[in-house]
């Protein structure tokens, strides 16, 4: 109505625009977080003598640097493995060689993933075009062990290549290799080591604790004091508990399997999904008792030779599988009706399969 063009809100791409932004409105909490694994894994590796990236191999660009708090696609921690030898084999699993795999969303662009209500960011896990998590897949075959899918793929790409995982991989060298090659070591491989400028805003504690360059000879003792581990999953960070008080969930809650604590509407619909399900449960025990009564009411048949074997009624059938699953399994509750529909007409098969299945005596739920 103005007359004036409608601005439009740009992501910075250039040095000066980022520089400009971070001066604005500081980094955000996700980025500050990939900033500080960024730095732990530098003044690692400069301790250490031994560097460890996550690059492209199309471009040969390190996406990202590996440190203690990098996870393998085994779901063990860098910290975790033995670093013995150069392939980092795992101490914890059968996992031969260190792999590294995304931690956050935002480390795939999927940013607007912990700005949803609820969203629990430390149950987040890099997936599979399967929609399996890589802890889900073998470390050693890849293959997955809850579907048929026999080759771990990324459902994702790189923020910083925009490839996907099977285009990289993880490398580890000793700075003289590094020098070989013209990568950079010591103070140029810490984060934003190009842009000081930037480097002094996202890391701004830095100056009130120690030089970052005088890392490479001390021990991590002083920046761990700088930043604060990790929050463990029974206790998010803090943009997350406040995502868990907008949706009226609890941040110590039970986390369900999309990664969310579930808050009260959750809880309602399970509450539901119980109240239906011992409803139905009542409805087939009175089903069960009038046949009974009609089949005691009824003439006895005389001189009546049975041929075929006396089939179950599906609604006993049921109960009989309600009260078995209730004390073995019952999250295969909601699964009865789905074999009843599988096995109709063949009741006695079904429960007899069941037996087997569970190494019951015969006659246990059948007879």
């Amino acid at each position: 109505s103005t007359g004036e063009p409608a601005t439009r809100m740009m992501t910075p791409t250039d040095p000066e625009g980022i520089l400009a932004a971070v001066q604005q409105y500081g980094a955000a909490p996700g980025g500050k977080k990939m900033m500080q694994n960024e730095m732990e894994a530098a003044v690692w590796a400069c301790a250490n003598d031994l560097y460890g990236v996550w690059r492209c191999t199309d471009t040969g660009q390190e996406c990202t640097r590996v440190g203690p708090s990098s996870k393998c696609f085994c779901g063990h921690r860098f910290s975790e493995h033995k670093h013995s030898t150069r392939t980092i084999g795992c101490g914890k699993c059968a996992c031969r060689f260190f792999e590294s795999v995304p931690m956050r969303p935002e480390e795939v662009g999927e940013w607007w993933l912990v700005r949803r209500r609820g969203f629990n960011v430390h149950t987040w896990r890099a997936k599979c075009r399967c929609k399996h998590s890589h802890e889900e897949h073998d470390p050693v075959s890849r293959r997955c062990r809850s579907c048929g899918c026999c080759q771990f793929q990324g459902d994702y790409k790189c923020v910083a290549c925009d490839q996907g995982q099977e285009q990289h991989d993880t490398l580890f060298e000793g700075a003289a290799e590094r020098r070989a090659r013209g990568a950079p070591t010591g103070d140029a491989f810490f984060p934003l080591a190009d842009n000081p400028e930037i480097q002094a805003l996202v890391f701004a504690s830095v100056e009130d604790a120690q030089d970052p360059s005088s890392h490479a000879a001390a021990d991590m003792s002083g920046f761990q004091k700088m930043f604060k581990p990790g929050n463990p999953a029974s206790r998010p960070e803090r943009s997350v508990r406040l995502m868990h008080v907008n949706s009226g969930g609890m941040a110590t809650g039970k986390v369900n399997k999309f990664g969310k604590v579930e808050g009260a509407a959750e809880r309602d619909f399970e509450q539901q999904r119980t109240k239906a399900l011992a409803a139905k449960h009542a409805r087939n025990q009175a089903m069960l008792e009038q046949r009974r009564e009609r089949m005691e009411s009824a003439p006895a048949l005389e001189n009546c030779s049975v041929t075929e074997e006396v089939s179950i009624d599906p609604g006993v059938c049921y109960n009989v599988l309600y009260e078995f699953y209730t004390g073995v399994d019952p999250t295969k509750i909601k699964g009865i009706e789905k074999l009843l529909g599988r096995y109709e007409g063949r009741e006695r098969v079904l429960l007899e399969t069941v037996e087997g299945k569970y190494g019951l005596e015969p006659g246990t739920l059948s007879s």
